[in-house]
């Protein structure tokens, strides 16, 4: 350091303390086994608590931590010194200009669009028996599930002794699961949610159910509210902006960028879990630092419990839980409605299923009905027998039959 130039001192805004402190306690961890420490503990508690600290030192901790270092920093007051020479020294770069927000107005023109579109390509629900549901109908409950100790990973062979393989398999390496609430709760609490369940557990119509759910207004009726299929993300650096300047047809990315920043979007990400390894680590990456660049917004993320290799520490986890028994019966009660013109019949059909499946002798089918994958396929059997089968070996082979037949 020049002898007469004090150091240029940042500290960071109380909304920049807030996003820094949600990035640090997430992801310290993480931080510091694949990069160490970016300074002293002691920088950094000066940091975490507004202290000016040296704009070095603040822009490493920035970089550590994902986030851009101007949006963390308070320029309005800034603490620096004057030099007590005529030497001169490299100024403060100037902050960014501020971003005017969209009117209301615009916002709810925005906000229509985008609904009209959901409405038309996510209010029925496609099943494999070749029907559909509406979506606005079915109702879904989700666990919230602990978080893994960090212990699980360092005595994996001790966990493996006490893994159920049994009971567990499709939900190994998941934390304990905890209170059962209902989605729309758990969308209201927490603004950050990644959804875990086992194939057709009903993830993806989760999240055409809570899209279409703030379109109503019942969930964050202030929001827009943009559904993305991961995917079809051909390049994943901005391939989320594309996305939402596609659906919201906006003229350029600076648009997309205006609205993100203002923390106006509800955004719904689905299938974490397709692709190769490698692209998944690439697409949790981007997700990890575009969710915390963009943090005045919401996200609800889907991935299956089998593929256990997600890092984002700054979502809270949930799991999809299974179909209670009045979710059976709504689910029952609708698929007939939806596929026969009798509707007097098709009630009665859905009436003589549901009391079948409480018989102590049918426990085997009723176990299954809880995913609604094999709920629809126990639906269509039944509609095809009139009975269900006795045997559960007796069932697949007439599901399988099902399918092919519709499919």
């Amino acid at each position: 350091m020049v002898e007469g130039i004090q150091p240029l001192l940042l500290k960071a805004s109380d909304q920049g303390i807030e996003q820094a402190k949600s990035a640090w306690f997430n992801s310290a961890s993480q931080i510091i086994e694949s990069q160490g420490l970016p300074t002293s503990l002691a920088t950094i508690h000066n940091f975490l608590e507004g202290e000016p600290i040296d704009q070095q030192e603040f822009q490493k901790i920035c970089a550590a931590l994902e986030l851009n270092w101007q949006e963390v920093a308070d320029l309005s007051d800034s603490p620096n010194h004057q030099p007590d020479s005529s030497q001169s020294q490299s100024p403060l770069p100037p902050p960014p200009p501020p971003i005017k927000p969209f009117s209301a107005k615009v916002i709810a023109s925005l906000r229509k669009r985008c609904c009209q579109k959901l409405q038309k390509t996510s209010a029925q629900l496609a099943l494999l028996s070749g029907h559909s549901l509406t979506v606005e109908e079915l109702e879904f409950d989700v666990y919230l599930v602990s978080k893994i100790s960090r212990d699980i990973y360092i005595n994996f062979d001790t966990y493996l002794e006490t893994f159920d393989q049994r009971q567990e398999f499709e939900r190994f390496g998941l934390g304990d699961r905890q209170q059962r609430i209902a989605g729309l709760k758990a969308i209201k609490d927490y603004p950050k949610l990644m959804v875990l369940g086992k194939a057709g557990s009903g993830k993806s119509a989760f999240l055409r159910h809570l899209a279409l759910s703030c379109c109503q207004k019942k969930v964050h009726g202030q929001l827009i509210p943009i559904l993305i299929d991961l995917p079809t993300l051909v390049d994943y650096e901005k391939g989320i902006q594309k996305q939402i300047q596609q659906i919201l047809e906006l003229s350029d990315l600076n648009q997309v960028e205006k609205l993100l920043n203002s923390g106006q979007l509800f955004l719904l990400l689905d299938g974490l879990d397709e692709g190769t390894l490698q692209y998944r680590k690439d697409l949790q990456f981007k997700i990890r630092s575009f969710s915390q660049r963009y943090y005045k917004n919401r996200f609800v993320l889907t991935c299956r419990t089998q593929i256990t290799d997600y890092t984002l520490p700054t979502f809270t986890n949930v799991e999809i839980a299974e179909l209670n028994i009045e979710q059976i019966k709504q689910f029952t009660k609708n698929w007939f409605k939806q596929t026969g013109e009798n509707l007097n019949e098709r009630k009665e059909l859905a009436k003589q299923l549901i009391t079948e499946l409480t018989l102590s002798e049918n426990k085997a089918i009723q176990d299954l009905a809880s995913n609604p994958l094999w709920l629809d396929a126990i639906c269509g059997v039944f509609d095809k027998l009139r009975t269900l089968p006795k045997r559960r070996f007796e069932f697949y082979d007439e599901s399988l039959e099902f399918f092919l037949r519709k499919n």
